[in-house]
């Protein structure tokens, strides 16, 4: 019996070919022998004849089949996608196919046959070196299920003599869609008067050819300064409507959607909403919320409800500091700053309020993001009575174009103290009004050398007036006390000034009591890092997010001892032994805006550091804004600010530095990891 079923088995090998001639040629079943050439049936071409065993060409081709898998694309019920698959021969010899199969596994399923031969379809073919076969494939879907399927190829090809093609159908799933960003402009913190008032109307749509199951619909951090409702409508009077989740739209239907956007600060503010579905593709669905965003932004620090210059001698100037400060990413301009002597239409000048001579900058002035600019107010009573002003300041900030600040004040016979101002160095006992250090010192102030010949110093009043942008400095434990001190946490320049009161309230007068410190690296390089995170309402408390700065040795992989300094690697022994040029981390911020700062003296000749920022921890409070700074033997050469670090392991390199040339280069790249 066994004997029986093998030579039936070579019955059938062999009936596939077909005998030309004598024992010596064979020729495949899709050829005739022609004198002694095996001439293919239908292009009339020479092709390979087969070997005695009636399996391979005596040259047998190499298959190629593109693509490696056959996917629809994504098409509407009754409607039809083709697609088209290319064999071709990548050997020598001849291919020669013998057979080509279309097999659909869920020919079962509801919609029955979906898959189908093209027209140019064929069974069989010879194929020279480099020759292709087109066949095409057609899908007409009449359920929404995944179809699937395979083309089986048996060919000569003695690797893959039977091989099989993959086919899907296209993808009938949902699809959530939604704008991808919703900006606002520049809109002034809330009261409870304008609360809700700047809102964006959007939608929340399916696009797909299913029903789209949303399981719920959030804004993170919760604790943003955005909210969203679902109106039925475009009035306002449906803004508390609510879907419920979970929430089924079928193909091509919304879900409208009002953002409102209620800032606290003048800060530009981020947040992001996410969308959660049954969309295979983006289960979760991020939509960025952008306010106050690189719109000018004004902020009178001073304050801009009322400056009050409290009791002032009669007959001496009374001076006040007002600062200005950029709170945008962007230039403000600084278009007019004018001082009148009341709040009337009037407004005219006179001697009792006034803007001190050469301490406005000339205008109008452009105002980097972050900066700020002073100029003083001389207030100088001439009796007893109440005076009122107002001061008015000008710029390109839309929400804010025209600023009126009131101004009040009261003369009064008693002599007003004389406020006398003194800091030093915590570590040194020299007590100057100009200071010259580096940064990472602390300072101590003093104000007990104040005077009043016709009484007592009651109380001091200490007011950082300027310092370098992104400084988060603070007079510590306040401001509001005799000897305070201050941190400087960046280079740069830091002017305070002293108001002292006597014991009936009158304020000092004359000429400012100032204090004023620059900090200037003293290293060969000295690397800064700053950043701002939206969604942290304050960013000098315990709880913020977290950035790490790196300084990478070429000889050496981001994140790793000994050549990468960085929080868990403060230091290493870089060049030659001792530490004389060894790098080191001197600040290391876990919980807000910075700094980190890392300082390398006497670097090594013919080498290229690399400087990089890490988003170490979020902490749910979400985008951040990271600016770094580096310092050649002390002068500023590179800054790139508020760059934007999306999430949680975000990478970003930032710069080279060349020595001994300290050239800079800027790389500005973002990885979703160390790279």
């Amino acid at each position: 019996m066994k004997t029986f079923q093998a030579l039936f088995a070579i019955l059938m090998t062999t009936s596939l070919l077909v005998a030309c001639g004598d024992d010596e040629i064979l020729c495949p079943d899709t050829a005739t022998l022609t004198g002694e050439k095996c001439i293919d049936k239908t292009s009339g071409s020479e092709v390979d004849p087969i070997d005695k065993d009636g399996l391979t060409a005596v040259n047998p081709g190499v298959i190629l089949v593109d693509p490696a898998e056959v996917v629809f694309a994504q098409v509407d019920l009754l409607k039809t996608d083709v697609q088209t698959l290319i064999i071709s021969n990548n050997g020598d010899g001849t291919l020669i196919i013998s057979d080509v199969r279309l097999v659909e596994e869920t020919l079962n399923d509801g919609g029955g046959r979906e898959i189908s031969e093209g027209l140019n379809w064929k069974r069989s073919a010879s194929l020279k070196q480099d020759e292709i076969l087109e066949l095409d494939l057609k899908y007409t879907p009449r359920d929404t299920d995944i179809d699937t399927g395979y083309i089986e190829i048996i060919s000569n090809d003695p690797d893959n003599g039977t091989l099989r093609v993959p086919i899907r159908s296209g993808d009938l799933a949902p699809r959530v869609f939604s704008r991808p960003q919703i900006s606002f402009g520049r809109v002034s913190p809330v009261t409870e008067a304008t609360v809700d008032s700047a809102w964006e109307l959007t939608d929340i749509s399916n696009v797909g050819q299913s029903p789209l199951k949303i399981s719920r619909v959030e804004i993170s951090p919760k604790l943003s300064d955005f909210r969203i409702v679902y109106p039925t409508d475009d009035s306002v009077e449906n803004d508390k409507d609510d879907p419920g989740f979970p929430l089924v739209l079928g193909p091509t239907e919304t879900l409208p959607a009002r953002i409102f956007f209620n800032p606290t600060t003048p800060e530009g503010s981020e947040a992001e909403l996410f969308i959660y579905s049954d969309d295979p593709e983006a289960p979760t669905y991020k939509v960025d919320l952008i306010g106050n965003s690189g719109e000018p932004c004004i902020e009178v620090i001073t304050g801009e409800d009322e400056i009050n210059f409290g009791e002032g001698g009669i007959g001496f100037a009374n001076n006040k500091t007002i600062t200005i400060r950029n709170c945008s990413t962007g230039d403000l301009e600084l278009k007019d700053v004018k001082v009148c002597t009341d709040e009337s239409n009037a407004c005219e000048l006179n001697q009792i309020f006034q803007i001190k001579e050469n301490s406005l900058p000339t205008l109008p002035d452009i105002i980097p993001g972050g900066e700020t600019r002073s100029f003083v107010i001389v207030y100088t009573p001439i009796d007893e009575s109440v005076s009122t002003g107002l001061l008015t300041i000008q710029s390109d900030d839309p929400s804010k174009s025209r600023l009126e600040i009131p101004l009040t004040a009261r003369g009064t016979d008693n002599r007003c103290p004389t406020a006398i101002a003194e800091a030093k160095l915590t570590e040194t006992n020299r007590y100057q009004t100009v200071i010259n250090t580096i940064p990472l010192k602390s300072v101590q102030f003093r104000g007990s050398n104040s005077t009043d010949t016709d009484g007592s110093i009651a109380r001091y009043v200490w007011t950082i007036v300027s310092q370098p942008p992104n400084s988060t400095a603070r007079l510590e434990p306040s401001g509001e006390i005799q000897d305070p001190t201050l941190f400087l946490d960046l280079a740069g320049d830091y002017v305070v000034e002293l108001v002292a009161y006597d014991d009936q309230g009158t304020a000092s007068c004359g000429e400012q009591a100032l204090v004023t410190i620059r900090a200037t690296p003293d290293e060969d390089i000295h690397i800064q890092l700053v950043w701002n995170t939206p969604a942290d309402q304050d960013q000098t408390d315990s709880e913020g997010t977290d950035m790490d700065l790196h300084l990478l040795h070429p000889l050496g992989t981001w994140n790793n001892e000994p050549w990468d300094i960085f929080y868990e690697n403060k230091t290493g022994e870089w060049g030659a032994l001792g530490p004389d040029d060894d790098p080191s981390l001197d600040a290391d911020d876990t919980n807000g805006a910075g700094p980190e700062n890392i300082n390398l003296n006497n670097p090594e000749a013919g080498i290229s550091y690399s400087v990089g920022v890490y988003y170490f921890n979020a902490y749910a409070f979400g985008v951040s804004y990271a600016t770094v700074r580096i310092f050649i033997q002390g002068q500023q050469r590179f800054e790139k600010k508020d760059v934007f670090l999306p999430s949680t392991g975000t990478f970003w390199k930032v710069a080279t530095i060349e020595w001994p040339s300290a050239r800079i280069f800027a790389v500005d790249q973002q990885f979703d990891d160390f790279p």
